[in-house]
């Protein structure tokens, strides 16, 4: 059985919700390592596996690259901040992914936002289509790192050549990842409509033994964060 099974996903999401505000709330350097340990932490504690977790966020660190690039003629380092932050922010989701499987993102959503349902919106159509695509994040990394030989092996240059050229070449794969990425979608959407798939009510998730510790676990580390983020 997969590892990631194992993890309860709403202290997972609560985790990630707490890290993205604490990273999106610091200003400085120190706090950014402080949030890239507990990343490493998190990730350790879940078993995430570090080369799929770095492999599946080498788009974003393309992106964050550009960012720094951007800012280089006016303030880099305010630019490396920005990269920073949002590498980061890619990290988290991907390792709440990597941890927790998508069928459990899905139902801890559910619970979440459960009292919306007094307003009559489509909260388990929303949940569904979230844990949807969350799971095909890292399907998209495979298929991007396809396009990426396919188009290598016909004369394209990634890793060579002037800066201009890299991104045309990184753009053309960029947009066969996105008219693959829709096209899955059309697939996935048909099947589900022929097999008429909808979203129903979930049974509710039960606490175990071991959930009061993970409880005050996951509220120390929240608390933590937010810290780092208001006061780093």
């Amino acid at each position: 059985m997969n590892e990631r099974r194992h993890i309860d996903a709403r202290y997972a999401i609560g985790w990630s919700f707490c890290f993205s505000v604490g990273v999106l709330s610091t200003h400085g350097w120190r706090g950014l390592g402080a949030f890239a340990l507990m990343l490493a932490g998190a990730c350790i504690a879940s078993r995430a596996p570090a080369r799929r977790l770095f492999a599946s966020s080498v788009p974003v660190l393309i992106l964050a690259l550009f960012v720094v690039g951007a800012h280089a003629s006016t303030d880099p380092l305010e630019g490396a901040r920005y990269a920073a932050k949002a590498y980061l922010l890619a990290l988290g989701a991907i390792a709440l992914v990597l941890a927790c499987s998508p069928d459990s993102i899905a139902a801890a959503m559910e619970r979440f936002a459960a009292p919306l349902r007094r307003f009559r919106l489509p909260v388990d159509d929303f949940c569904m289509m979230t844990s949807i695509a969350l799971g095909a994040i890292p399907d998209l990394h495979i298929q991007l790192a396809r396009l990426v030989a396919a188009q290598a092996s016909r004369g394209a240059a990634f890793d060579a050549g002037p800066p201009h050229a890299r991104v045309l070449a990184w753009g053309r794969a960029f947009v066969a990842l996105v008219v693959v990425a829709f096209r899955r979608a059309a697939t996935l959407a048909d099947a589900m409509e022929a097999r008429c798939f909808g979203a129903g009510v979930r049974s509710s998730i039960r606490l175990s033994r071991s959930d009061p510790a993970a409880v005050a676990l996951a509220v120390a580390g929240g608390a933590a964060m937010l810290a780092c983020g208001i006061f780093l």
